[in-house]
C-alpha cells in the first residue's frame, strides 16, 4: 500500500473550481436581481453591478477569464433594464 501524507495529497488534487463557482453564484444572483419583481434597491445593486459601476464587474470577470463587455452584451440581450 502506498502511503501518503496529507502535503502530498493536496499535491495529487488539482485546485477545487471555487473561484468559477463563486463567480458564477455572483453573477447568477445579480441576473435574479434585474427581474421585474426583485426589490427597488437590488435591482439598483444589480443594474450598477452589470454597468460596471466600481469595476466589480470587470475584476469578477478577470478572476475567471471572462470578458466583462462581452457578460454585459449577453445580460443586456437577456435582461434589458433601463438604468
Amino acid at each position: 500500500m502506498l502511503a501518503v501524507d496529507a502535503s502530498d495529497a493536496e499535491a495529487l488534487v488539482p485546485p477545487p473550481c471555487s473561484e468559477v463557482a463563486l463567480v458564477a453564484a455572483i453573477l447568477h444572483q445579480a441576473l435574479l436581481d434585474l427581474k421585474h419583481n426583485a426589490p427597488e434597491y437590488e435591482r439598483a445593486l444589480s443594474v450598477a453591478f452589470f454597468a460596471n459601476d466600481g469595476h466589480h464587474l470587470q475584476r469578477l470577470c478577470d478572476l475567471v477569464g471572462l470578458d466583462h463587455r462581452r457578460v454585459q452584451r449577453l445580460v443586456a440581450r437577456q435582461s434589458p433594464v433601463s438604468g
